[in-house]
């Protein structure tokens, strides 16, 4: 589960989707739970610009459920959609309330302030096979 930062540009969209199909690769599944509001994700769907979010299964957005993080239930649904526990699932955003409420129901989650230190948790602490993304992105 992740947030979608608002202020990464194209070419590191493109290095995250590469990124984010090694780790499919190797048998995770990625979703997205974003508190993205309407008006955006309408754009984003209409534009085609963001195709890449269908690559996220489940994809998860606040405004289509009116649930929004933190609350305990939006996490719940993810996990749901997931079919997994939340001691199996990785979460990573960078509001560090979300991440408070993530580890309140027992999901294992990372506080980032940019790709770096996510890259860094993924690769330190779980071990996720994600290495060639230290030289793509800062």
């Amino acid at each position: 589960m992740s947030e979608i930062p608002a202020d990464i540009t194209h070419d590191q969209h493109a290095v995250r989707r590469r990124k984010l199909a090694e780790l499919r690769a190797a048998g995770f599944i990625t979703a997205i739970l974003s508190n993205m509001p309407a008006a955006k994700l309408s754009f984003m769907r209409a534009t085609g610009s963001f195709d890449w979010i269908d690559e996220f299964r489940p994809a998860i957005f606040s405004c289509e459920y009116l649930l929004v993080k933190p609350e305990p239930e939006i996490y719940r649904l993810c996990l749901n959609k997931l079919s997994v526990d939340p001691h199996r699932c990785i979460f990573l955003d960078d509001v560090l309330q979300n991440v408070e409420a993530a580890r309140a129901l027992g999901i294992h989650a990372f506080h980032f302030r940019s790709t770096a230190e996510a890259v860094s948790a993924l690769n330190g602490h779980w071990g996720l096979p994600v290495e060639s993304l230290k030289g793509g992105l800062s």
